[in-house]
Parts: structure tokens; sequence; C-alpha cells
């Protein structure tokens, strides 16, 4: 398992904890699917099917947070859409380069080892204040 739910880091507001909790679970079956390609299966459909769930998933949780932010009048908006901006767009140019080449490395690094990393830091922090300013 790559991240797991009761060990990830919450945040005062439950609907963003949802969220969260569905990209773990996304990003742990991508996990197994990477696993069971390497192994030589034919998971090539599924895995496609699964990377672009997950893009389009990280792409609305972002939307509908920022949405919030600008709505509850977030001081540091820009700073966190920001974040959001470049986690987006490096995850949009690594399934770039998976769909062109069929090449995995980058991909596999970027999302078994990067984007969990990336997510107990930003949740800790940038979405942490996120979510107690906004429940105020």
């Amino acid at each position: 398992m790559l991240l797991n739910k009761q060990d990830f880091p919450r945040v005062a507001i439950e609907d963003m904890n949802r969220v969260h909790n569905e990209e773990i679970d996304m990003l742990n079956e991508i996990q197994q699917l990477l696993v069971q390609r390497s192994e030589g299966k034919d998971i090539g459909n599924l895995l496609n099917e699964r990377l672009e769930n997950f893009v389009n998933h990280v792409q609305a949780h972002f939307a509908g947070e920022e949405q919030r932010m600008l709505e509850g009048q977030f001081p540091v908006y820009s700073v966190h859409k920001q974040e959001h901006d470049r986690v987006l767009a490096e995850l949009r140019q690594h399934h770039d380069e998976w769909k062109k080449t069929g090449n995995s490395d980058g991909l596999e690094k970027y999302l078994l080892l990067v984007v969990p990393e990336w997510m107990v830091q930003h949740v800790s922090t940038m979405d942490f204040v996120t979510a107690q300013y906004l429940e105020q």
C-alpha cells in the first residue's frame, strides 16, 4: 500500500478529507496496476483508464478547493493556487509523456515517490490552514 488513509493527515472540513481519501484509493490502485504491468500482465487499457480518472479527479479536486477559497476570501489564495497549478502541470506532463511513449518510468517515479510525499506535506500545511480558516 502506497498511502494509508488511517495515517494520512486530516483537516477541519470533512469533504476535503473525503476527496483526499478518494485520491489515496486511486493512487494505491494505480500502484498495484503498475506492479502487475511490471510482472508482464496486459493491463494497459485499465491503467490508462485509471490514470485518466486520477488526473481528472485531481483537476476537479483543485478547482473545487480553489472555488471554496475564493468564496471564503482566503487571504493567501494565490499561493495555494500556484502550488495546485504547479503540481497539476507536472502530473499532466508525466501523464502526456506516458501516453505518447508508453514508457512509464517518469510517471511511476512521479506518482509513487513525489506525489505521496507532496500530498502529505501539502495537506499537513496548506490544506490544514485553509480548512481551519474556512471553518471559522
